[in-house]
């Protein structure tokens, strides 16, 4: 009797076989798939090495208090009282400041009996040749001392001005020349981009009231060329320019930790918990890159220091620099996107600083030949054909016209020093209306003198 076989085990069709097969090599691909999305994740999300900022960084001066200009320049600020002036008031001696059309007695006294106390550390100051800002390194360090430090010297321009309405300009120029010599300090003062700019804006202005002593009295020839030496001496070195661009790698080393959620101070108060956790994300935030934009965007900065006008318009570097680093695929690219951001809110418009240093050096240069000029004529009876003649007796060379390199421009038929500006301005007439902001000297006063040039 035959013994029987088992049953056959079943066997798979050909169609599941192939589904199963199918189905293994599907998840595969998506693992295949996954892992390599995961490592180029990874690779586009590493940050690169820290940069070499050693060429950015520097220590502050350790000077003795009554050995730092800054410190004394603050220290009489300190001394001058404050006023609540009235909405009036206030327009009143911001036109008596500018040599503008209204002037009061009453305000004027005030501001003289305000400045005496002040006035013989400010005097003191001009004499001392260095000075250091209190350092500046986190956002939450504030600069208390630059309103009363402006205030001060514009005070003391009315107290020049005043003593000009009283007939001795000399002693105006000298007072507007310790003005000027307080601005030039506070500029090179090693402090950050708002000191620099604080100190220009002191200077354009103490130089506006220079003009006008001159241009609406008879100072003595002496006093005229110790004016044209002070002038001379006000120009700011290219390292106060550039250290003020350094000192701001302080204040951005000290702000990124904001950005990736750490408390500073009470800076935070929980609104930075999502930027925390942003941050956290490798790829929106490599602070090495960032940090390597930035310090590029200053280098490029301060290699423009005192370079023409055509030279910042074609810089590449400089114009283009948010272009270029910033809005990049802004809205859709997620490289280092925070680290865009945040450098959109913290770069320094460089571009605009290194301008207004051209157009200070300039003003500083058409005050030079104005003063120059007016020496000649007291001497020789009449203006020269060409701003030639005043060398070497009265300049050591032509001063130059800091926008385009040219020599600061001169007529003597309309009677008029001019810098030609960042438009290329002109002057061809003795009407022409003068754009704001122009840098325009007339050698003899085309209306009567305002209120507060009625000297």
């Amino acid at each position: 009797m035959s013994q029987e076989l088992p049953p056959p085990l079943p066997t798979d069709s050909p169609k599941s076989t192939i589904k199963r097969r199918r189905r293994f090599f599907s998840w595969k691909n998506v693992l295949i798939v996954l892992a390599v999305g995961a490592a180029g994740l990874v690779w586009w999300s590493r940050d690169e090495p820290p940069p070499d900022v050693s060429d950015l960084v520097f220590t502050p001066l350790q000077l003795p208090a009554d050995q730092n200009a800054y410190s004394v320049i603050t220290k009489a600020a300190q001394l001058v009282p404050e006023h609540k002036w009235t909405d009036d008031e206030q327009d009143t001696l911001q036109s008596m400041i500018e040599g503008g059309n209204s002037w009061s007695d009453s305000i004027a006294q005030t501001c003289l009996r305000d400045i005496e106390p002040a006035w013989p550390l400010l005097y003191q100051a001009q004499k001392i040749p260095q000075g250091q800002t209190p350092w500046v390194s986190a956002p939450e360090d504030l600069l208390p001392e630059l309103g009363p430090i402006k205030k001060l010297c514009n005070i003391t321009q009315i107290r020049a001005r005043n003593q000009a309405r009283l007939n001795d300009p000399d002693e105006a120029l000298r007072t507007a020349l310790v003005v000027l010599s307080a601005g030039n300090r506070v500029e090179e003062s090693r402090g950050t981009i708002i000191h620099y700019l604080t100190g220009s804006v002191i200077k354009r202005s103490s130089l506006v009231t220079i003009q006008d002593v001159v241009a609406y009295n008879n100072p003595s020839g002496e006093t005229l060329r110790t004016t044209l030496r002070g002038v001379s001496e006000s120009r700011a070195n290219t390292d106060a320019v550039a250290l003020a661009f350094k000192s701001e790698l302080r204040f951005f080393d000290s702000s990124l930790p904001l950005l990736k959620g750490q408390k500073l101070g009470d800076l935070t108060d929980g609104k930075f918990r999502l930027l925390n956790k942003l941050s956290s994300v490798p790829l929106l935030l490599k602070p090495n890159l960032t940090q390597r934009v930035y310090t590029n965007y200053l280098r490029v900065s301060s290699g423009l220091v005192d370079q023409p006008l055509a030279v910042l318009q074609s810089s590449d570097e400089l114009n283009n620099f948010t272009q270029k680093n910033i809005r990049r695929k802004f809205f859709y690219n997620p490289d280092n996107i925070l680290g865009r951001i945040f450098l959109s809110i913290i770069t320094p418009a460089t571009s605009a600083i290194l301008k207004a240093r051209l157009r200070e050096q300039s003003h500083i240069s058409a005050t030079e030949a104005f003063l120059a000029l007016t020496l000649y004529k007291r001497e020789h009876g009449e203006f020269p054909a060409t701003l030639d003649a005043l060398v070497p007796a009265y300049l050591p060379a032509v001063p130059r016209d800091y926008l385009d390199g040219a020599p600061i421009r001169y007529s003597r038929d309309l009677g008029v020093v001019w810098s030609v500006g960042l438009k290329n301005f002109a002057i061809t007439q003795t009407d022409q209306v003068i754009e704001k902001g122009e840098t325009v000297l007339y050698l003899t006063p085309r209306t009567p003198a305002p209120a507060s040039r009625l000297f």
